[in-house]
């Protein structure tokens, strides 16, 4: 197999379709070198035409009737029954997995009371509410909760939906938001019930934290929102009076049509709710600097003397940048020490005319790929950079000495797009600048132009802020817009769309008030007044609504967004305590493979309603003594219980032979009794699971306190081959009354559960069998979804095929279908291929597809930058399915042919592609997936 990599002519087509737009990541405007079109020319008026006869006798109107008076909006109907958890106990909510529920007074939002969930051992357990019988197809549903973390500084929680109707069972997501443990954050969001067939089951769920994480919930609705005036009401009177930093806008100048200084309509937008001005062009070198040796300043001056008449500072953009230089400047013959005196004098000469006029300029714009490297001069590429070609990294150093040279006192900026994002290009920024200050260079921050789409997170936003802030230097959002119709699949500004976009302005600017301290607080600029003048709209070719103020220059309900973060207040860092020098534990033992011993409380354990056992029992810490009590209400001498616990998060391979070991204190009057068997069982990751055969507990032998130690060694040994001994994930205890009593009763206590290597030393793990990541379907699809950015136009469902345990991928071709695609992300744990691996999958694809054969499939790999490499397209003809129409897919050393394309250290997403490739729109059916694996080459 070979990579495709991205061609010189594609760069354009990539950034057309939003390649670079995933998860709040666009290019900048500055990058595309896009000018503002022109309006165009009005028609000269026309000449007054001649005054018609007036009619005679024109006949009278009749008199309108009275209108009839509009009917009331419907007022929101309220699915939810126990919003708020003031009642006695937590029903009709019901767990989702086996966690425990529980009212608590502990912390609640309103009221007296919330919903505790404890007892989590994966990230889809929590909460879940049936609303099966209450929804209306067709129904806009609007849902809210608030969420408080219990045991975790922070963590991401969604607000989820699960439907099933005949297309299958559907894994919705309306929102997520990061939650913490010290105030309650709301998550809301819309969602429009589309049924296929017949509706059988549909439920709200509260998901997304990692295992062991509790969280409360608290005032849930999931109600037919009619009308959301009041979600997109604007009360803002002036912007800039809510912050004492900057608050700025780029604004068109100089002779473009939509001039900020021909505008009245810019000009009140801009007087009412902005104290800083950015020019989008007018201060870049192509504009100032016409010939060598001459400087153009009127255009500038003129936007300077409306600021200055407004009371408004000035940022200025740009010093130094790759792009828009004039052509005198990109021919110049020079060797290096040429271009740093033509450099530094170009800067004097700006700079040193606007020196008290401007309160701060972007310096440099622009110097590093996404990947952190510098942007270097390839010819036709969009890495080129003509500074870098002739001065090499030192030409940011010239300049900034330059600038400050120039000017004594204006805030000296490096500026940038997808810091926000690029781990990569953020580290090799604050690099450059350290290097800057340690060389006593004077850089006084660092500009973000966020320039986002719907994939923006504030947790990321602040982690990227922090990294400034520890350097001491400031933190300038300088450009920030959001495209919202990346995929321009909406035809209008909706209000689901816009009040969107409200609480993403909201959690940008929230990011930004909570992270950067006052002193370091640069300022916030929007770049563009309206929607129509924004260079989104240009540059992608489709509608789109980034701004505050719409093209009718009304205020929208981002303006309101904007305004509710600046309410935010700064948190300062927790400084950890200085650490107690702590005893110096005994060295583990390397054999021990799972151990649950109860020292700090029973997470992790539950009862298992599917065993068939009919009593559930009462699990409880025994925290005196650090073990777990099982209380158990016998009610015949035919009853039985069980209790397990999970740890699929670790799954133990029991492959090479393992020991399974716990103790039991029972109580003497089940001895005595003699009837009742106690059992130990494994259970794999399908849920298969082995009993490891049934013991009278007369058989046990206690110590002087009531111990007995109880120990199946290998426990694989005679184990159905059908079991998957690789995936062991939970050990459990049946206990069978057999003819017990009823009478016969007592708390059991249990401590150390062990599985421990049947030898002593560690086996060594075979690497052609090691799994670096596996999906094999058996509960779910979580992390599987649809790349809208890849440029194929059939959006598939997916769903889970609880029964044979396989992702379904449902797709409705059309005559002008190119393709679709699906993939998963586990960017939470990147692969590093570097050592060789194998990827491979299982495909069952309609016979129909086959013997069409026009349909390729090709397998990519993405990586922590999002770029790409695509192993191949092959027709589905060549596919050569088993008896049960399955084959495998198989890229051996798939490194190999993705090295070139992407950082083989970081892979973060395996997905297939499928294109038509001249399919007729007739050859259709639903395509099954199984068992996705990267392992060990």
């Amino acid at each position: 197999m070979v990579s495709i990599k991205r061609s010189v002519a594609m760069a354009l087509l990539a950034a057309l379709i939003g390649g670079c737009g995933v998860d709040g990541k666009l290019t900048s405007p500055d990058d595309e070198q896009i000018e503002q079109p022109e309006t165009p020319e009005q028609p000269e008026t026309p000449e007054e035409p001649e005054t018609p006869e007036e009619p005679t006798d024109p006949e009278e109107p009749e008199e309108p009737t009275d209108p009839e008076e509009p009917e009331e909006p419907e007022e929101p109907v309220e699915l939810i029954l126990n919003q708020d958890f003031e009642g006695d106990d937590v029903s009709p909510w019901a767990p989702n997995g086996g966690v425990t529920l529980a009212l608590s007074n502990v912390q609640f939002s309103a009221g007296a009371a919330s919903l505790l969930t404890t007892n989590r051992t994966d990230t889809w357990q929590g909460p879940i509410y049936d609303l099966t019988s209450m929804v209306t197809e067709g129904t806009d549903y609007y849902a809210t909760v608030k969420v408080r973390l219990e045991n975790a500084d922070v963590a991401s929680v969604k607000l989820s939906l699960r439907q099933t109707d005949d297309a299958g069972t559907q894994y919705i997501s309306v929102a997520t938001a990061e939650v913490s443990d010290d105030a309650w954050t709301e998550i809301s969001g819309f969602h429009m019930l589309n049924v296929s067939g017949e509706l059988t089951d549909f439920q709200l769920y509260i998901e997304g934290p990692e295992a062991g994480v509790n969280f409360y919930i608290d005032e849930v609705s999931f109600s037919s929102k009619t009308n959301l005036d009041d979600e997109l009401a604007v009360d803002v009177d002036h912007l800039s009076a809510l912050a004492d930093f900057p608050i700025g806008v780029a604004v068109p100048a100089g002779d473009a049509d939509n001039s900020l200084l021909n505008s009245t309509e810019r000009q009140t937008i801009v007087e009412t709710h902005f104290n800083q001005l950015s020019a989008e062009n007018i201060m870049k070198a192509q504009y100032m600097r016409p010939a060598q040796g001459e400087f153009d300043f009127e255009d500038a001056d003129a936007l300077i003397a409306y600021a200055n008449n407004n009371g408004m500072s000035v940022h200025g953009h740009v010093l130094v940048w790759h792009n828009q230089m004039p052509q005198w400047m990109q021919d110049f013959d020079g060797d290096a020490s040429g271009w740093q005196q033509m450099l530094e004098d170009h800067i004097a000469g700006v700079a040193g005319h606007f020196v008290g006029q401007l309160e701060s300029w972007d310096v440099v714009n622009e110097a590093f790929l996404d990947d952190g490297s510098y942007r270097n001069f390839q010819s036709g590429n969009e890495a080129e950079s003509l500074w870098y070609q002739k001065m090499g990294k030192d030409y940011i150093k010239h300049a900034f000495v330059a600038a400050r040279n120039a000017d004594a006192d204006a805030d000296l900026y490096y500026n940038d797009y997808n810091l926000n994002w690029s781990d990569s290009k953020l580290s090799a920024v604050t690099t450059m600048a350290q290097e800057l200050l340690d060389d006593g260079v004077d850089i006084t921050g660092i500009g973000f132009q966020m320039h986002v789409d719907v994939g923006v997170k504030k947790a990321k936003l602040k982690e990227q802020f922090q990294e400034v802030v520890d350097l001491g230097l400031k933190v300038k959002i300088t450009e920030v817009d959001i495209r919202m119709n990346g995929n321009n699949s909406e035809d209008n500004a909706s209000a689901p769309l816009l009040l969107n976009q409200k609480a993403l302005y909201r959690d940008i600017v929230e990011a930004y008030m909570e992270t950067v301290p006052p002193a370091l607080r640069g300022g916030i600029t929007v770049w563009g007044i309206a929607d129509m003048d924004s260079w989104i709209i240009y540059l992608y070719g489709n509608d789109d609504w980034p701004l505050l103020f719409d093209s009718e220059f009304n205020a929208k309900p981002a303006l309101q967004g904007f305004a509710d973060g600046l309410a935010a207040q700064y948190i300062e860092p927790e400084v950890p305590e200085t650490p107690v020098e702590p005893e110096v534990p005994e060295t583990p033992n390397p054999s021990v493979l799972f151990s649950s011993d109860f020292a700090s409380g029973i997470a992790g354990w539950s009862y298992n309603e599917y065993l068939g056992q009919n009593i559930v029992p009462t699990l409880t810490h025994n925290a005196t003594d650090g073990t777990l009590a099982v209380d158990v209400a016998w009610a015949s001498d035919s009853d039985g219980t069980n209790f397990e616990v999970d740890f699929s998060g670790t799954p133990v391979d029991m492959s090479e032979g393992v020991n399974v070991s716990l103790r039991l204190k029972m109580p003497q009057g089940y001895i005595d009794d003699g009837n009742m068997l106690y059992q130990v069982y494994l259970t794999d990751s399908s849920y298969a699971a082995a009993f490891l055969g049934g013991v009278s507990v007369a058989e046990l032998s206690p110590d002087a306190e009531g111990w007995a130690t109880v120990t199946i060694e290998n426990a694989g040994d005679g184990i159905a081959d059908t079991f998957d001994q690789i995936n062991l994930i939970r050990v459990g205890v049946q206990l069978l009354a057999t003819g017990k009593a009823a009478s016969v009763t007592g708390t059991i206590e249990v401590d150390d559960v062990q599985v421990v290597a049947a030898a002593v030393s560690e086996p060594t793990p075979d690497p052609e069998e090691a799994a670096l990541f596996v999906s094999a379907f058996a509960t779910d699809i979580i992390g599987w979804s649809y790349n809208e950015y890849m440029g194929q136009n059939v959006v598939p469902t997916l769903s889970h095929n609880a029964e044979d345990g396989t992702l379904m991928v449902d797709l409705v071709w059309a005559d002008d279908s190119t393709g679709t695609n699906f993939e998963v992300d586990f960017s939470a744990s990147p692969i590093d291929m570097t050592s060789g691996v194998d990827v491979s999958l299982m495909l069952k694809v309609p016979q129909a597809y086959i013997d069409d054969g026009n349909m390729l499939y090709q397998v990519y790999l993405t990586d922590a930058s999002y770029a790409g490499a695509y192993l191949g397209g092959v027709s589905v003809g060549e596919l050569t399915p088993d008896a049960d129409g399955w084959a495998k897919v198989t890229i051996e050393n798939a490194q190999t042919s993705a090295s070139d394309s992407i950082d083989i250290t970081q892979l973060i997403r395996v997905g297939v592609q499928l294109l038509a490739n001249g399919k007729p729109a007739s050859v259709t059916g639903a395509i099954e997936v199984d068992d996705v694996k990267v392992v060990n080459h």
